[in-house]
């Protein structure tokens, strides 16, 4: 099998993980596969309780293990940055797989473009695949398709954004924003790419499908509570004036958090959590004010009633 070139990397893989030594196997194995050889792997074990140290050690030198206590993916994936060679960052999740042209295709959109800050990638058609090269011939065949913009804010609001198993961003713009929240909430990745909102160069990866997204039991976004935390986080932020972009940009990153706030409001309303979006309701209303959601404004205190009803109704 080709050994990665750990002097001078392209690409920096970077995988947090925890707890994971059932999984992890498998998802640096589908890194090994890959056609595009200059990258090397840094997995960053987030204090593990379980065999993952051991898995990991198997590896010897064809990755390079960094080890933390148990702090979360926000500050685990910062030690990796910390310590990337490569000129490009690759994230990658403990519990999703690659396909073996996945890093080929990124190579490509950044020879095409030449000038990328961010890559992101479209939801693949298919979940939980635990054989992942099962699928080559049904995604081989897509012919490459790529949309690019300016920078991420000049792009689709909320578009396609599958989580940090499905994108690449420069070592360079990492650094200089430096890096991820690392506070204990979900959403670190979408506020990532709030300050990464106006780097030069963003790319869609429409087709292939390059990721394959696995679920389990301890998939952080299953936590409800962190999700609201860090979709609070993301109005503050906008609030306090922390995001690029000044005035200028208002406009856009307001359209990517308030279709945010509507998503994740509704959802807390439909999950019985009405105080959660209550609380999201009145940080986002100036925002959603200034860009005229009234279907939103009027909407989701009609729809909270409804639940409200609905609810006492089964009582």
């Amino acid at each position: 099998m080709p050994h990665p070139d750990l002097t001078t990397p392209f690409f920096s893989v970077i995988i947090p993980t925890y707890n994971r030594a059932h999984l992890i196997g498998q998802t640096i194995e589908t890194v090994f596969r890959q056609g595009y050889q200059d990258y090397e792997v840094i997995v960053v074990d987030d204090g593990s309780t379980d065999d993952t140290p051991s898995a990991l050690a198997s590896y010897k030198d064809r990755i390079r293990v960094f080890t933390q206590p148990n702090a979360g993916p926000g500050v685990a994936r910062n030690l990796g940055i910390q310590n990337a060679r490569g000129r490009y960052v690759a994230f990658l999740d403990s519990d999703d797989f690659w396909f073996p042209w996945t890093l080929s295709t990124y190579a490509a959109v950044i020879e095409k473009y030449q000038t990328v800050s961010l890559i992101t990638a479209k939801k693949p058609p298919f979940q939980d695949a635990t054989q992942p090269t099962l699928n080559q011939s049904a995604v081989s065949l897509q012919a490459e398709y790529y949309r690019d913009w300016l920078d991420y804010y000049a792009g689709p609001a909320c578009g396609s954004w599958i989580g940090l198993g499905g994108a690449v961003a420069s070592a360079e713009s990492l650094r200089r924003i430096g890096g991820f929240f690392e506070d204990r909430m979900n959403m670190e990745d979408l506020d990532l790419l709030m300050r990464l909102g106006t780097e030069p160069g963003y790319v869609q990866v429409l087709s292939p499908a390059v990721i394959s997204l696995g679920r389990n039991d301890n998939n952080l976004t299953a936590d409800p509570q962190k999700s609201y935390g860090g979709m609070c986080r993301l109005l503050d932020q906008e609030r306090a004036g922390a995001y690029p972009g000044r005035s200028g940009r208002r406009r856009q990153r307001l359209k990517i958090l308030t279709k945010l706030a509507r998503n994740w409001s509704i959802t807390f309303i439909r999950n019985r959590e009405t105080g959660w979006a209550r609380i999201i309701y009145k940080k986002s209303l100036p925002m959603q004010f200034r860009l005229l959601r009234f279907k939103y404004i009027l909407g989701l205190p009609l729809l909270a009633l409804m639940e409200k009803i609905r609810m006492s109704a089964q009582q």
